[in-house]
């Protein structure tokens, strides 16, 4: 791949594609999307969290997460960083997506913060660093065939992790504290969500749980719970529900404390949201 960064975004819309080279590690805060992230680590000294869950990297590691999962890198050092990544939404391979199959149904299918990284043997075996390294030529390079090219790599990328995680040993599944603390919020996130109650259906206690949490995700057990939240009120928006309806179903307790929290995340209030979809 060249070394310059780059930042391409297919004019159809629903992709857009981000290489970096950087000198030194960035600083990279736990997020979401609202699409699906393929991430391609070349180098660095980091890890990836997604869920709670802490993935080792290595070089032509793939990562990927979809809009519900909360990442990021964390970096050990601040050693030099490369690493090329897709934003993908369903509309740009809508046309491959058929009544019998759907080549997002393997990441759509996971627990989340489970089985979210392919190893680079694997990556390498079915020449999914290839596949990056084309769309890297077409997305830098304006050809009549580029659009073209980019979708059936990408295409051919995701129906390859998903057919990976089908002969996977899905018994397989990391088990941590913060992983139970966010199944727990996962499974309740419109409901009450307490410290005392976290205390007493996890039996951890409440300060120790809120130090484990910060420590390995990046954010408090509120602040993800909000972002959570906030992500699942996005989804009602879009689909016309009610502003205030929305505000109880997402499990606000009153509907300023939902306003200040909405645009305080995304930068908008919800009625402004639904204006600028």
């Amino acid at each position: 791949m060249d070394k310059e960064n780059y930042i391409y975004s297919s004019e159809c819309g629903g992709f857009s594609y981000n290489y970096m080279d950087l000198t030194t590690s960035p600083n990279v805060p736990p997020h979401l999307h609202d699409s699906y992230e393929i991430y391609l680590f070349l180098q660095g000294d980091a890890v990836y969290s997604v869920e709670g869950n802490l993935y080792d990297l290595s070089h032509n590691d793939i990562l990927f997460t979809n809009s519900r999962e909360v990442h990021s890198p964390i970096f050990k050092s601040d050693a030099k960083y490369t690493r090329a990544l897709v934003f993908l939404k369903l509309n740009f391979l809508s046309e491959f997506i058929t009544k019998d199959y759907n080549p997002f149904y393997g990441i759509e299918q996971r627990k989340l913060g489970q089985q979210n990284k392919i190893d680079s043997k694997l990556v390498e075996e079915y020449g999914l660093d290839e596949k990056f390294r084309n769309i890297d030529y077409y997305s830098r390079n304006s050809l009549p065939q580029s659009n073209l090219m980019i979708k059936t790599n990408m295409v051919q990328i995701i129906a390859t992790i998903s057919s990976i995680l089908s002969i996977s040993d899905k018994k397989f599944q990391r088990s941590n504290k913060v992983q139970n603390i966010i199944e727990y919020i996962n499974e309740n996130l419109f409901n009450d969500i307490s410290l005392y109650k976290l205390e007493n259906e996890l039996h951890l206690n409440k300060f120790h749980l809120s130090h484990l949490f910060k420590d390995q995700t990046g954010y408090s057990i509120g602040q993800f719970i909000a972002r959570k939240r906030v992500l699942a009120a996005k989804d009602l928006l879009i689909n016309n529900i009610p502003v205030l309806e929305i505000a109880t179903m997402v499990g606000f307790n009153d509907y300023s404390n939902f306003y200040k929290t909405f645009k305080n995340i995304t930068g908008v209030s919800p009625k402004n949201f639904t204006k600028i979809l």
